[in-house]
């Protein structure tokens, strides 16, 4: 049994004979994914915040908190998906091309870009961290586990964003994402 932040308790069933079923959405998935989406709107407006601040990512001020929130929403509110391993999962690795094309188009630099993406990451690691579900209701190995999806994700998404301005540079014509 879990109980997400919003006190809602969700009941995981067990296969007949009352041995444990294999559990389709990992605790530790479904907990971050509640976290994400429950404060996407928070971790977005501190992010954005956080960028048009870091010393690191100074091209990222003159863009305003706004524009970036309505980038960075879409994708707290998508990871759900992401982390339930959902068809529709996609949508996070589908963020990163648009991500990085308006990133590019608002001309920041690439390792300005590259950092934003480290940035955002940090924002759900703060958020989750902060939880003390996270801490106290997903074993070791679901957390190695999402931790390694978080990981995977936020590496392709880096990956995207580099062959996005290669491409735009007449570097490569190298579709493959």
């Amino acid at each position: 049994m879990y109980c997400p932040p919003d006190g809602n308790t969700i009941q995981y069933s067990d296969s007949p004979g009352g041995k444990p079923g294999r559990i389709t959405e990992p605790k530790g998935a479904l907990f971050m994914s509640d976290v994400t989406l429950q404060y996407a709107q928070d971790m977005a407006h501190h992010w954005a915040r956080s960028l048009r601040r870091n010393p690191r990512t100074p091209q990222c001020h003159r863009i305003s908190e706004e524009e970036w929130v309505d980038q960075a929403l879409p994708f707290y509110r998508g990871l759900k998906a992401v982390y339930n391993g959902d068809n529709e999962g996609r949508g996070g690795y589908d963020f990163f091309p648009r991500y990085a094309e308006t990133v590019r188009g608002y001309g920041i630099p690439l390792h300005e870009g590259i950092y934003s993406l480290i940035m955002m990451r940090r924002q759900i690691w703060l958020y989750t961290d902060f939880q003390p579900l996270f801490l106290s209701d997903v074993d070791k190995e679901q957390m190695i586990a999402i931790i390694n999806k978080t990981i995977l994700l936020f590496d392709h998404g880096i990956y995207v964003m580099m062959k996005v301005y290669e491409r735009a540079e007449g570097g490569s014509t190298d579709t493959e994402e």
